[in-house]
């Protein structure tokens, strides 16, 4: 399809539509995935660990605040210049936009579409359903197993933190949780 005499059409609306707008919706849910549902706390923790040296105040600031709203703005600013200059651009008819479009939406839709599935597989009403899939599993971690054991003891002995059961109150506990191997999460 490039190599036709319509071929920097449809790399214009690949590059445009498939890939650029793709890529800064899912850069948007990256940040959001690592720094607002998984946390900046955890996530800082976990780079302490690996590199013995904490983030600086700079470093969570820009993850969690500047990166996320830069992002989303580009993207909105980048979507309305592509509409621009998709109905002003000569040789791409309408339904040529609305193929990129299409495109842009097939990619996008993925990230939703998996948020839903991965929800209405777990177990329980909505409200758990949805915390549950949003919660690490108790086999996070390091995949080597004598390194995930100095970070879990690492971590217990280091970071505030609650239970996997979600509980905030660490001073909680349930009559069901585990007492004595009891794996905890950084909140």
């Amino acid at each position: 399809m490039t190599y036709s005499r319509a071929g920097t059409y449809v790399m214009d609306l690949l590059d445009n539509y498939g890939v650029g707008t793709a890529v800064f919706f899912y850069g948007i849910c990256q940040i959001i995935g690592i720094f607002w549902i998984y946390g900046l706390q955890r996530f800082c923790f976990d780079l302490k660990f690996m590199l013995n040296q904490s983030v600086g105040l700079f470093w969570k600031v820009t993850w969690a605040f500047a990166t996320p709203v830069a992002l989303i703005v580009i993207f909105i600013y980048g979507n309305i210049e592509i509409g621009k200059a998709g109905s002003q651009k000569p040789g791409i008819p309408a339904w040529g936009t609305g193929i990129g479009w299409a495109l842009a939406a097939i990619a996008m839709i993925q990230i939703p579409l998996w948020i839903g599935i991965t929800i209405y597989r777990q177990k329980g009403d909505m409200k758990q359903r949805v915390i549950n899939a949003f919660k690490p599993s108790p086999d996070w971690g390091p995949i080597n197993p004598k390194i995930f054991q100095e970070w879990v003891t690492y971590r217990n002995e280091n970071f505030r933190s609650v239970s996997i059961m979600g509980y905030i109150n660490s001073a909680f506990t349930s009559d069901n949780d585990k007492t004595d191997n009891q794996t905890t999460v950084p909140t």
